[in-house]
């Protein structure tokens, strides 16, 4: 039976916040960068304020309301070759891209599990090989994307999905890998049998002491590559 390693992106796979980076290179091509940092700021009050991922992350895909959905795909290509160009030593942190390696090698299925949407995420999994993605879903109607969101990919809903992707695929839980960066990572973490946390090298976060309570294995990365 073949088994799955299910990657949190942001912070996991990649230094990157793919939503903040791709809205910014936006509103940089759309000659907006000050409405896009007003509109980044006012994400960052809501969350100083206490509100859940789960809000902010509705809250985030309004400045994508009434823009065609190829228009997005098609931008996230060009944010995406940016990036590489910017991060000349490599945008995979380099442990993680190790065990990439070692899953592609073992033919493990590689499935990223993000609370980001295709566009940003598309170009990422075509450079690292990854076949398949979990990801929040905006709406759209007639191609252009509303602004709202069924089901934010945080938390407990990336366990759902990766229970449902587990059920469809007849993969084996116990035996599948789970890599995460952030505490709302634990829930389809704790799913799987090998559970990862990445932690960067300069602090303890909450992950880290979850993860060391819990003896799960951790990686160390550096928050710049």
């Amino acid at each position: 039976m073949q088994n799955a390693a299910y990657f949190d992106v942001d912070g996991t796979i990649t230094p990157l916040n793919t939503l903040f980076s791709l809205l910014r290179f936006d509103a940089q091509e759309q000659d907006q960068v000050q409405d896009g940092e007003r509109f980044l700021q006012d994400l960052f009050h809501l969350k100083t304020k206490g509100a859940p991922r789960e809000i902010t992350n509705r809250q985030y895909f309004q400045w994508w309301a009434e823009r065609d959905e190829q228009e997005i795909i098609d931008l996230g290509k060009r944010w995406f070759d940016q990036q590489l160009r910017h991060y000349k030593d490599g945008i995979i942190f380099p442990p993680v891209r190790s065990r990439l390696y070692a899953h592609e090698m073992k033919r493990d299925r590689i499935v990223l599990v993000s609370g980001s949407f295709l566009p940003a995420l598309l170009p990422i999994a075509s450079y690292i090989g990854a076949k398949e993605i979990i990801a929040t879903s905006p709406m759209s109607v007639n191609g252009q994307f509303t602004g709202e969101v069924e089901v934010p990919m945080i938390g407990a809903n990336k366990a759902k999905a990766v229970m449902r992707h587990a059920s469809m695929h007849s993969l084996l839980l116990s035996a599948s890998y789970g890599y995460g960066d952030d505490l709302s990572d634990t829930p389809f973490m704790s799913l799987t049998g090998h559970p990862t946390a990445i932690c960067f090298n300069s602090e303890e976060s909450e992950l880290s002491i979850f993860a060391k309570e819990a003896g799960w294995d951790q990686i160390q990365v550096l928050e710049e590559l």
